[in-house]
């Protein structure tokens, strides 16, 4: 059974911003990457399955000239998706949401800042 629990971070660039692609792809992997570590901190431990198969990836196609930056975050553990939201036998225990949301004002604040670069350019 594939796992589909997986958080994604995505931006459709303009025409405008493609060549902005390779700093934007930074920021959203940077975020990436501190979710999967913040993740990895917060999510449950029993023999650390979970938390070891919590991974970034980084799935943009920008170098190949398609207009997407896409990272995907979350475990390969199949059971990632019930710890996180819960069952009816078992309280939720999130771990990547809150790890998400923790990061997203840093993100903004980072792509802010290169839109003023950008502006300024």
């Amino acid at each position: 059974m594939a796992n589909d629990f997986q958080m994604q971070l995505s931006v459709d660039l303009t025409p405008g911003w493609i060549n902005f692609a390779p700093d934007l792809d930074n920021l959203v992997g940077q975020s990436a990457f501190q979710i999967e570590r913040d993740a990895k901190i917060d999510c449950p431990r029993d023999t650390g399955t979970l938390a070891n198969s919590i991974e970034a990836r980084n799935e943009s196609e920008i170098f190949t000239g398609a207009p997407d930056i896409i990272w995907t975050i979350g475990p390969s553990a199949e059971y990632g998706i019930f710890v996180e939201l819960g069952t009816i036998y078992m309280r939720a225990q999130p771990y990547l949401f809150p790890a998400a949301e923790r990061e997203e004002p840093r993100l903004q604040k980072a792509v802010q800042q290169l839109i003023k670069v950008v502006d300024r350019g």
